[in-house]
């Protein structure tokens, strides 16, 4: 058994081994500075080159240690989470490559890959198979017409790619350099400086090339947070609850939705104690991811559901509307006098993805959720292992395809907030909610919750609910920052449908309609109270050096405030971002884990007060 060192180790160099591919961290990272990211059409400078091990050491016949560590993990890969799988079959991939390694070796190396690379494959295949047809399910869970955040397991992101060099980028976890949110100017996973809060004043129409992606460097493994964090011998009390947990045979798909809200509540608040055995702990995260995934496919086919009813309303009356003005239905309606396209999705999140690799349509042909869909294939197809075993005509059509897709979604965001911004300008309805601002003794106050798990009705109490306890003063973002007991004041909603990859901190056009359903809660609250104030927080896992996550995760919440400012009706001033790096983990565990890389929001004004006029 690999002891927690070499673990660590092996980890860090599986990482440091892989090169950024453009798929889930498609706008790209930069191998720069999280505060820069350079453009697509542009060379990268100041960039690092992928490292490579270093030529003595390649040349010499003793095996390097971290090699030797790979081969003595002999785990049956039937135990290791999909992550673990991505990085073991990329590091053995390039291991394998290293000159003067015995022939004995090599060979190893490659049936290490081969066997992490079969086990990823026919897991797959059981999703796939098992995976409930959902009524053209949305391609990102909380939002109609994106891909579900499910499909990425924790630590699971597919990342971007550029053309592979000499390494390829994990699909899921590997990291790729993350960039800060971006000036307006920029599209939006460009990197403004991280101290500097972006200026929002009308949202870019134009055309404009996505930063490119490059190899991040290598983690900074701390051997004191790893036996922190992973080396408990597990308390015997939470160890019975967990085999509880895990011995648990009732089907997820027969639960209720609250049955199996509460399962994963359960789950989450054993783990978050850090009193579980590492071998124990990892058995529980898996089965809270598979079973997170059935939640979410349900609220996402909910939500589609939902959509395709408004848009089927919505081609009706504009069919209506344009008769009435002696013209003929043409597919466009006319809200508020502008022109509004409304397509009948022909790819859904069910549709083959060697189909929608086939789709030669224009951008302007693809209702919203076919563009996010077809950028999320695209991203998928260059994160494989057999990308440059794709026709280079092809790999190179769906590179600008892509880019022609994000440009699209790009151009209808923006166009979109225009329009809301002149209908809120006429709005003069009374919103139908009410807001408290102190506590209520006996008031049942939601619980925080992750956006690909609630429906509106629950975001939206979240996020107009009263504090859980007396205030008696007002605070600043920081002394919040730095007291538990004050950020547990205010319920958050933890924004999962925002994927941020190992070491990225930017957010893609095809994922920014994720935020939809809060934008429009926090939308709603500023029409009958503009001051109100909601707070941002970037969190990161715990790989890494804690003042780079600090730096990190305060990216990571200026990239989703960038966002919301840049597409929605909303000011920068009612949205305060800080930065908590890796001091809030919902699981703590120093291996790269996608529940603890998001931005959580909630609203802030029972504790610092509202904005001065």
């Amino acid at each position: 058994m690999l002891n927690r060192i070499g673990a660590a180790s092996l980890l860090a160099l599986g990482l440091f081994a892989g090169v950024a591919l453009a798929q889930e961290a498609e706008p790209a990272p930069g191998e720069q500075p999280v505060e820069q990211a350079a453009p697509v059409d542009q060379p990268a400078t100041g960039e690092a080159a992928p490292a490579e091990p270093p030529v003595e050491q390649a040349q010499e016949i003793v095996i390097p240690p971290e090699v030797q560590a790979l081969l003595d993990d002999t785990r049956p890969v039937s135990e290791m989470d999909a992550g673990e799988l991505r990085n073991r079959a990329r590091a053995a991939r390039n291991f394998a490559k290293q000159q003067g390694l015995p022939d004995d070796v090599r060979s190893r190396l490659q049936q290490i890959a081969q066997e992490a690379r079969a086990e990823l494959d026919n897991r797959g295949n059981q999703q796939q198979a098992t995976e409930p047809p959902a009524q053209q399910p949305a391609e990102q869970p909380p939002v109609a017409g994106e891909q579900p955040v499910d499909q990425a397991a924790p630590g699971d992101e597919q990342q971007p790619v550029q053309k592979k060099k000499k390494g390829k980028k994990n699909q899921d976890q590997m990291q790729t350099q993350e960039q800060p949110p971006a000036p307006v100017e920029q599209p939006i996973e460009q990197a403004a400086p991280v101290d500097q809060a972006p200026v929002v004043n009308e949202p870019p129409v134009e055309q404009q090339a996505a930063p490119v992606e490059q190899a991040a460097p290598p983690p900074v493994v701390d051997k004191k947070e790893v036996q922190e964090l992973d080396a408990n011998a597990g308390l015997p009390e939470a160890e019975n609850k967990a085999r509880a947990f895990l011995a648990d045979t009732t089907p997820a798909e027969s639960m209720s939705d609250d049955d199996l809200k509460a399962r994963l509540d359960g789950m989450r608040d054993l783990m978050a104690g850090n009193d579980l055995s590492n071998r124990t702990e990892r058995a529980l995260r898996r089965k809270l991811q598979a079973e997170r995934q059935i939640l979410r496919a349900r609220i996402a086919a909910k939500e589609e559901q939902a959509q395709q009813e408004r848009l089927k309303q919505e081609a009706a009356k504009a069919g209506q509307e344009q008769q009435n003005a002696g013209g003929q239905g043409t597919g466009k309606g006319d809200k508020g006098n502008r022109p509004r396209i409304i397509i009948n999705p022909q790819i859904t999140i069910n549709t083959p993805v060697q189909e929608v690799l086939r789709d030669r349509r224009r951008a302007e042909d693809l209702s919203d959720s076919e563009l996010r869909r077809r950028v999320q294939v695209y991203r998928d197809a260059q994160a494989r292992d057999d990308w440059e075993d794709f026709d280079e005509q092809d790999r190179e059509y769906w590179r600008m395809s892509m880019q022609r897709d994000r440009e699209q979604l790009r151009r209808r965001m923006a166009e979109e907030r225009r329009m809301r911004e002149e209908e809120m300008a006429m709005y003069d309805d009374e919103e139908d909610f009410e807001i408290e601002d102190s506590y209520v003794p006996g008031r049942r106050v939601p619980r925080s919750v992750f956006e690909a798990e609630a429906d509106e009705s629950e975001l939206e109490d979240v996020l107009i609910s009263p504090p859980r306890r007396k205030v008696r003063e007002r605070y600043t973002v920081d002394e919040i920052a730095d007291s538990s007991e004050l950020r547990d004041a205010m319920p958050r909603i933890d924004i999962d449908t925002i994927r941020f990859g190992f070491n990225e901190a930017f957010v893609r056009e095809e994922e920014v309609g994720n935020l939809d359903r809060i934008a429009a809660i926090i939308e709603k609250v500023l029409r009958k109270r503009p001051r109100e104030v909601f707070l941002i927080e970037g969190h990161t896992d715990a790989v890494g050096s804690d003042s780079y996550n600090m730096k990190l995760s305060r990216a990571r919440a200026e990239a989703v405030k960038k966002a919301l400012t840049t597409y929605y009706v909303i000011s920068p001033r009612n949205l305060q971002t800080v930065g908590l790096g890796e001091r809030y983990l919902k699981i703590p565990t120093a291996e790269p884990e996608q529940e603890n890389r998001r931005v959580s929001i909630s609203r802030a004004t029972p504790l610092v007060g509202e904005l001065e006029e």
